[in-house]
């Protein structure tokens, strides 16, 4: 079982497509799991996210962007 989780600013134009895209993508490969969508709030929020870009997925914990898994500065600009 999957766990997605979706973290975003608030307001994000680009998350109602992604949280769309990840269920549908479950939904075509018959994927069962659980989407959760956190909206960080401030800087803090972010690093104890670990948040480097809105929006960001991760499956089962990981970034589904190689390149954002080696990411040392977490915040919100």
């Amino acid at each position: 079982m999957l766990t997605v989780v979706v973290l975003s600013i608030s307001k994000c134009d680009a998350t109602p497509p992604t949280l769309a895209l990840v269920r549908k993508a479950m939904d075509e490969v018959g994927l069962e799991g659980t989407i959760e969508h956190i909206v960080i709030h401030d800087a803090e929020e972010a690093r104890k996210y670990r948040f480097a870009g809105s929006p960001t997925v991760r499956v089962n914990g990981l970034d589904i962007d190689p390149a954002m898994r080696s990411v040392a500065n977490f915040g919100m600009t």
